[in-house]
């Protein structure tokens, strides 16, 4: 998906879903629109691993921050970014004082 800009929720929820938030100059949304509309079997490239757009006659960059960009690039949710922490989460929960509600796995 290609815009001017999107809100935070909904990059997040992009994010999550696996769909690239691609957040493009106006300028770059405008003739994007133009050349679609005038040959829609044109192809678009979205280069995520250097956040750019190239299409026939054209290029531009994109931002996305770099969070997103990673896990987009990894096929990570957010149950995996959870359990590549696991470790530190079972030894943080080892040290909580005992009157304190526990972790059960």
């Amino acid at each position: 998906m290609i815009a001017p800009s999107f809100s935070d929720i909904f990059v997040g929820n992009c994010v999550q879903t696996g769909l690239v938030p691609v957040a493009a100059a106006e300028d770059t949304c405008r003739e994007l629109r133009r050349l679609a509309e005038a040959a829609p079997d044109t192809e678009i490239v979205v280069n995520l691993r250097d956040r750019r757009i190239s299409w026939p006659g054209g290029a531009a960059e994109f931002e996305l921050d770099e969070h997103s960009r990673e896990v987009l690039l990894l096929g990570l949710d957010d149950v995996t970014l959870i359990l590549a922490e696991l470790d530190a989460i079972l030894a943080h929960e080892l040290r909580r004082p005992s009157w304190m509600p526990e972790m059960t796995r």
